[in-house]
């Protein structure tokens, strides 16, 4: 055998022992749940900042080799509108997109990507994105990364409540 074979052959193998063990698997339970939710944001000066999302959670219940659920995924996706609890007509797109995921192994939640963006065309005025794990016994953070610009997080919400005076 040359060496091109035998390296062929040893990546073959490989691939082989890695693939079946997960083919061998419980296959994952997998669905879509939607609806519309409402939310309070923050304040601004003489009106609360208000939401109506659209929801659309796609599941997946993943299981081991002996059945039981090793992790869930949830993906969300959402788009909505954010508008002013005063004068409801001053409104602003919304929309988000973020996976979440538990690992029942190390009791943890794990969260990633773009939690909520309000965007115009002069910007973003309002966007939360990043990592965040926390202990799903405690409900503490375990780390936590967030990324760009963090408004929520940190209550900045000037940008967003003068755009919807």
């Amino acid at each position: 055998m040359t060496r091109r074979s035998i390296a062929l052959l040893t990546a073959a193998l490989l691939i082989i022992g890695i693939m079946a063990p997960a083919a061998s698997a419980v296959p994952p339970d997998k669905w879509t749940e939607q609806w519309v939710d409402h939310w309070y944001i923050g304040e601004c000066d003489g009106f609360s900042m208000l939401t109506e999302d659209n929801m659309d959670v796609t599941i997946a219940f993943f299981y081991s080799k002996d059945g039981s659920v090793d992790r869930v995924h949830f993906h969300w996706a959402i788009d909505g509108i954010v508008y002013n609890s005063t004068d409801p007509s001053k409104m602003l797109n919304t929309s988000a997109h973020y996976t979440a995921l538990t690992d029942e192994d190390f009791g943890v939640w794990t969260t990633s990507g773009l939690f909520y963006r309000v965007k115009l065309p002069q910007g973003v005025v309002l966007m939360e994105a990043g990592r965040a794990e926390v202990d799903m016994s405690s409900g503490e953070p375990v780390f936590n990364w967030w990324v760009g610009n963090n408004q929520y997080y940190e209550e900045d919400f000037a940008d967003i409540c003068e755009a919807l005076s």
